[in-house]
């Protein structure tokens, strides 16, 4: 299976099984007006997809799938239900994957800022009869307000949200959103299942969910992290400790694998540059159960 990653920033990488891209099967396609179209995921789930975007779009409609090594993790923990957070949906690859396990009697919050994405979330929840999920058309930080996001309309998936000492450049789409607190906005929110991406955020967002966390002691996180971003504001490793709490703490690897880090193989994971995803475990057999066949031996 092809492990798909971000194609511009993390090299691809393919199982021994995969078939070249020649062979894989056609798919269905169905070109709308402006720029939607309507694909399929490898679930079967239907899918519109933003034809003007050459990042998560070009996967989709070549094999239906995102992120593998992600995806297979979230998959792995996610249960009947849940109460899932897709923090940084883009057009709701996840929301939808992961609403389809955690099925009606589940919720899903989705949440993403950019306007140019937002729609496409709303409708994927909609095609698929997601109707009592919920899409909130906000970034998520510490404090309320608006901010700007800045971002590559061919890419949109790599938006940031500006600080304000910062700038948008000229040559980037630049658009003021709306900026939320987690523990404001569902004050009485309880989580079992986190995905946070938002380009280098991530901090500000948990700071801005403690009451959430607090409610959700058995709540498995996976976020993306970045060295370079997270340190704008402290130690990215003293952050991930805070966040993580009583959870185990497993780097997430693009061929899929997990690998547990302790406080000595934190230090040597978190060298400059580094960017990856991360689970945080709750204790307990019934989650490791769950992703073990992902863990590697250290």
């Amino acid at each position: 299976m092809r492990r798909i990653t971000k194609p511009y920033r993390l090299a691809h990488k393919t199982s021994k099984a995969s078939p070249p891209m020649s062979l894989v099967q056609p798919r269905p396609f169905y070109r709308l007006s402006g720029k939607w179209a309507l694909t399929q995921l490898s679930t079967g789930q239907p899918f519109f997809v933003d034809v003007e975007s050459r990042d998560l779009t070009v996967w989709i409609v070549l094999v239906g799938q995102w992120e593998n090594f992600v995806d297979d993790v979230l998959s792995a923990l996610a249960k009947p239900g849940d109460t899932f957070l897709d923090i940084g949906s883009n057009v709701g690859y996840y929301a939808v994957k992961i609403g389809g396990i955690v099925g009606k009697e589940g919720m899903v919050h989705a949440f993403e800022p950019n306007p140019d994405l937002f729609d496409f979330v709303k409708e994927n929840l909609t095609i698929n009869g997601y109707y009592g999920f919920k899409a909130h058309n906000v970034a998520l930080a510490h404090k309320a307000g608006e901010m700007t996001m800045t971002y590559d309309r061919a890419h949109p998936g790599g938006g940031t949200v500006l600080l304000n000492s910062e700038t948008g450049s000229d040559t980037m789409t630049n658009r003021v959103v709306q900026v939320a607190v987690l523990d404001e906005l569902l004050p009485d929110l309880r989580a079992d299942l986190i995905k946070i991406d938002i380009e280098g955020f991530e901090p500000l967002a948990f700071a801005g969910m403690k009451a959430v966390l607090a409610r959700s002691p058995d709540a498995a996180i996976v976020t993306e992290i970045s060295q370079q971003h997270w340190s704008r504001f402290g130690s990215p490793i003293e952050m991930l400790r805070v966040v993580a709490g009583h959870r185990r703490i497993f780097r997430i690897w693009i061929d899929g694998g997990l690998t547990e880090l302790n406080s000595e193989t934190l230090d040597v994971a978190f060298e400059e540059g580094f960017v990856s995803y991360v689970l945080m475990l709750p204790p307990g057999e019934a989650h490791e159960s769950r992703i073990r066949h992902l863990i590697r031996p250290v």
